[in-house]
This record gives structure tokens, C-alpha cells and sequence, in this order.
């Protein structure tokens, strides 16, 4: 056993930690049955467990720029998702709940190094992430540009690379932050689109369809339909699936998925790409219920960038 888990260690969650050491501990002459350097690599886990801890559990933008900026040199990839995710989450938001509260922004020198230190992190760790790491990854990139955040193009690269790794265990919710991050760094030329990962996520988008809810189908129809505007070809089958849902959820679309939603419908429709029957109808009347117009969209990011996208 103590072979087992000095082998395993760099790998273990939390709940692996504590019931090893409880394990061990209750082991006749433990201390001769790991080698030091076996309970170093369990020390060091139980610490980067901690680190992950402590960043999700941070509130501010400044707690996790401390954490990155103590802790950076010894990211592991979940480390350096965490970090990348919490950086996009609190990014521009405001630090309390009423509008004149000031927004949360990385303006100091100090700050802005540290936060290209999150990107090398991610850069460095990439090719050991696993698929909720990518996509948080890669969900983080696009939303730090939306928010006008310089990204690292490299770092964008190396994560994108471990798409096709990955795609296979990617869920509903990995898969659609996954295509949503990369055509949005692709539509903020913060990066370009890297056909591999996005035909890796697109042929994974049937098999998670089932279920899936409003936020992800709009933001999948969205990123789609993005790609179809700028001449990319879309599996198809992929479109299919994901509008085949629109008109089981429905009911529950808030004015944005709406329409962002009908915005997608519309481009598939003038290209000629099958749409589920019953999806626009369904979608459209929620959008009479919401108070919507159909027509063009009222949601700005449909158009306020520049279509044009950059494939490689």
C-alpha cells in the first residue's frame, strides 16, 4: 500500500490525502514503510489541495492575484484552470452588489505581471490538463477578452492543442465553454481559431445534447452560428442535436438566450444548414413572451464585433 501511494500521490484528491494518511497511519511501522521522499509527494498534494481551496474560495480579484502571485511557480494544471477561471470571474466586477461601487480591474504593474503569470502557468501545465480543465481554461481566455483583457497567444495555442485529447470526456457544460472560448477569442482577435479543437468540440456537441439547458444551448447555437458566418463549416449533425432542445426548454429562456438563439436560427436558415423543425417556432413565441420582436437581434454581441474570424 505504501508502494501504491507514494506512486499515486501526485494525482490524489483531498479525500485520497486524508483517508492514506488515516490509512497509513494505523499501518505497524509506518514510518519504514514510505520512503521520505513518498511522504514529501503526499505533503506537497495535501498543499496544492489547500492552494485549490483557497482559490476557489476567494471573493476578489486582489486574493486571487495573491494567491498566483505567491504560488504561481508550483501550478499544476488544476491549479493554473483555477487560477485562469477566478482571474476571468472577478475581472471588472464590481466589489459590491450597487452600481456605483467601483468594478475590480488589474491596473499596477505588479498586478498586470502577475496576471501574465496566470497565463504562463496555463501554458506551461496545458498538456496535463484534463477535459474540465481545458474548457475552464479556454472559457477564462475568452472571457478575459471580452472584458478587454490581453491574452497571451501562446498560451491560448497550447491549451487549444489538448482539445482533441480531451473531447471524449468533455460533458454538456465543458463542451459548450470550450467552443464558446475559442470562437470568442477568435471574434476579439485575440487569437486564431484552431480548426483541430473546434472539430474535436463540435463532434462531441451530439453525443452531450440530451438535457442540455438554456445557457448552454444559446451559447452553442451562438458560437456556431458565428463560425457559419465566417464560412466555417458546421457538423450538421451537431446543429441538429443542440436545436433539436431549443423547444424543450423554451419555456425558460431569458431575452438574451432568446436571442441569441434566434440570431443562430436565422444564419443556419440562410445558409441552408437544418435546423430543427420545431425550434424557431418554439423559440419565437417565447420571445413574444419576453417581450422580443423578431427580426435582428437586440442582444449586442451579436453584432458589435467584427465578423470577420481568423482560421488556422
Amino acid at each position: 500500500m505504501a508502494r501504491a501511494a507514494e506512486r499515486t500521490a501526485p494525482t490524489m484528491n483531498d479525500q485520497n490525502i486524508a483517508s492514506t494518511f488515516i490509512a497509513l497511519s494505523k499501518v505497524e511501522a509506518t514510518a519504514g514503510a514510505m520512503s521520505p521522499a513518498g511522504w514529501g509527494a503526499m505533503a506537497r498534494t495535501a498543499e496544492h489541495i489547500k492552494l485549490g481551496h483557497r482559490m476557489k474560495a476567494s471573493k476578489t480579484l486582489w486574493k486571487i492575484l495573491t494567491e498566483v502571485r505567491e504560488s504561481h511557480s508550483d501550478f499544476r494544471p488544476r491549479d493554473a484552470a483555477t487560477a485562469c477561471h477566478r482571474l476571468a470571474m472577478y475581472v471588472g466586477k464590481r466589489t459590491g452588489k450597487y452600481d456605483w461601487m467601483q468594478p475590480q480591474t488589474i491596473e499596477s504593474d505588479q498586478d498586470k505581471a502577475t496576471y501574465q503569470l496566470a497565463l504562463q502557468a496555463a501554458k506551461r501545465t496545458a498538456s496535463g490538463m484534463n477535459a474540465q480543465e481545458v474548457s475552464n481554461t479556454l472559457w477564462a481566455f475568452g472571457t478575459l477578452s471580452a472584458k478587454g483583457m490581453e491574452i497571451d497567444v501562446a498560451a491560448v495555442r497550447a491549451v487549444s492543442r489538448q482539445v482533441p485529447r480531451v473531447a471524449g470526456e468533455m460533458n454538456t457544460q465543458s463542451m459548450v465553454d470550450t467552443l464558446w472560448g475559442i470562437v470568442t477569442l477568435a471574434e476579439m482577435k485575440a487569437a486564431e481559431v484552431d480548426l483541430a479543437a473546434l472539430r474535436a468540440a463540435i463532434t462531441r456537441a451530439p453525443l452531450v445534447a440530451d438535457g442540455m439547458r438554456p445557457p448552454c444551448l444559446s451559447k452553442a447555437m451562438w458560437a456556431m452560428g458565428k463560425l457559419a458566418v465566417n464560412g466555417v463549416e458546421v457538423d450538421a449533425a451537431a446543429v441538429r442535436a443542440v436545436s433539436e432542445q431549443a423547444p424543450l426548454v423554451a419555456d425558460e429562456m431569458t431575452r438574451e438566450e432568446v436571442s441569441l438563439t434566434l440570431w443562430a436560427i436565422a444564419q443556419f436558415e440562410q445558409m441552408g444548414v437544418e435546423v430543427d423543425a420545431g425550434a424557431k417556432s418554439a423559440v419565437t413565441k417565447r420571445a413574444v413572451i419576453v417581450r422580443m420582436l423578431s427580426g435582428p437581434s437586440t442582444c449586442k454581441r451579436n453584432h458589435q464585433y467584427d465578423q470577420s474570424i481568423k482560421i488556422i
